[in-house]
């Protein structure tokens, strides 16, 4: 499993980062991009990123795919039944992947995505990248192997640039998909260019757990006058190698295949050919995707125990809510005899029954081990491991009325606070009418010293280590210096 530093957040106000690290906001990540003005075929765009030499990589592994790479995106292994393991993939695609304008009016890029388990399962994920992207935490929940659609909000620029969007898996545990970089060219010219893309095949079945297939993607590039043409394909994998064709002619020419290897047994992805010059443009994206069938049962003189759905990563509960779950078998002799290890706090299950019951104390994920012992002889017995989450209360804060202040003179630090959630707490300030000069410490203090006279809207945000949040406004009063 390969996995890659996390960028930071965007569109976000500016906080202390938890436990010292820095978490960059809005300016800095439109700061991050530099700009740049380059002569294609006559036509002057204004773009930002290596355009026209080797793109920036977007695979889910470190470093740029090669047109044959047959590395697999990003996986991250969940539990499966008797100790085995099953994967969940995620692919990004951005539509379009690049195109010009005159850039007179925004552009609109819409993202979409696949998030693919091979088993049943909860799977929590947030779209990550360029500003302007959502940042909350969404959840999929699989009842078994399968590939969800999801689909993130439309961005929208004017400016020439090069921007780039993931999918970040939150939980079982984090790791983030492919970058699908988006090119805005901006010019007043006619485009004479475009692309193609189609991929084969579109469709593989195989075992389950047995390795996934190949697909091949090809592509043509049609250019209305001569010219050179220089492109690079996008894929689940990676950015392949810039390359280019030369036109002596108006025509339409091949670009160079690409083949790699599905991410699973389970999923669905996408390449996309991409232009650069003359002009950024491409293709529609080509999809492909892989499914799988379960192996015969095995046979019925064994006992196996039969998980009720959703077991993977199920949510059976919160904090000081009752909780009744029952596990079921199969073959072997009955009567069956139940046990456990590695319950949340407050849960047991009926050595009899099966039944798992009680009234969680803890949240948090746990991973339980389950075993039945049928009455055969010699026994026959089965185990099973699975997350069980208990979610806790959410966070409600809370702050008292804010004292005015005056400029030049230390603010006496108003604390605010907060119940609910995991207790691990860290507090920031949103963006927006902040106070200048005051700023929020990370466990909540509101302090410093006024700079600027008015009246201010104070956005207290506090996060907790489980995802959870909450929000407290308050009115400061900033009087001028005496």
């Amino acid at each position: 499993m390969t996995t890659r530093p996390e960028p930071g957040p965007s569109g976000r106000g500016s906080r202390p980062g938890r436990r010292g690290a820095c978490r960059p906001g809005l300016a800095a990540g439109v700061a991050a991009v530099a700009v740049g003005v380059l002569g294609l075929g006559g036509t002057a765009f204004a773009l930002s990123g290596p355009v026209g030499s080797q793109p920036p990589s977007s695979g889910r592994g470190a470093g740029s795919a090669s047109l044959s790479s047959t590395a697999g995106p990003s996986t991250v292994s969940i539990v499966q039944p008797a100790g085995s393991t099953a994967a969940v993939t995620a692919d990004a695609t951005v539509t379009p992947a690049a195109t010009t304008s005159a850039c007179a009016t925004p552009v609109t890029f819409t993202l979409s995505g696949t998030v693919s388990a091979t088993a049943a399962g909860t799977v929590t994920y947030q779209w990550i990248g360029s500003p302007g992207l959502p940042a909350q935490v969404r959840t999929l929940r699989f009842s078994g192997a399968g590939t969800q659609r999801v689909t993130g909000a439309a961005v929208r620029f004017k400016t020439a640039g090069t921007h780039w969007a993931a999918i970040k898996i939150v939980s079982p545990r984090a790791v983030i998909s492919n970058r699908a970089t988006y090119i805005l060219g901006c010019s007043r010219r006619p485009v004479t260019v475009s692309a193609t893309a189609a991929v084969t095949p579109a469709h593989t079945t195989v075992g389950c757990g047995k390795a996934p297939p190949s697909a091949t993607f090809t592509g043509t590039i049609h250019d209305a006058k001569a010219g050179k043409v220089t492109y690079y394909w996008e894929l689940p994998t990676g950015n392949g190698p810039v390359r280019s064709l030369t036109f002596t002619a108006p025509g339409t020419k091949p670009a160079a295949r690409a083949t790699v290897a599905a991410a699973s047994d389970s999923s669905t992805e996408s390449g996309t050919l991409v232009v650069l010059s003359p002009a950024p443009v491409s293709s529609k994206p080509a999809t492909f995707s892989v499914s799988c069938t379960q192996p015969a049962p095995p046979p019925q003189y064994y006992v196996q125990i039969v998980p009720p759905a959703g077991y993977n990563e199920a949510e059976f509960g919160t904090v000081g809510g009752p909780v009744a779950t029952t596990m079921t078998a199969n073959y072997g002799t009955r009567p069956y005899r139940w046990s456990s290890t590695g319950l949340p706090p407050g849960l047991a299950i009926d050595a009899a029954t099966g039944t798992i019951s009680g009234t969680p104390t803890t949240g948090g994920t746990y991973r339980p081990r389950v075993t039945v012992t049928d009455s055969s002889s010699p026994v026959e017995s089965y185990s099973l491991e699975f997350a069980f989450v208990v979610s806790y209360p959410p966070v409600v804060t809370s702050a008292p009325p804010l004292p005015d202040g005056t400029v030049g003179v230390a603010y006496p630090g108003v604390t605010f606070s907060a119940t609910g959630g995991d207790g691990d707490y860290d507090w920031y300030l949103a963006l927006g009418n902040q106070p200048p000069g005051l700023s929020m410490s990370a466990s909540g203090v509101l302090g410093g010293t006024p700079t600027t006279a008015g009246t201010f809207i104070v956005n207290a945000i506090v996060d907790d280590s489980s995802g959870d949040s909450g929000t407290a406004v308050r009115t400061l009063v900033i009087n001028p210096a005496q």
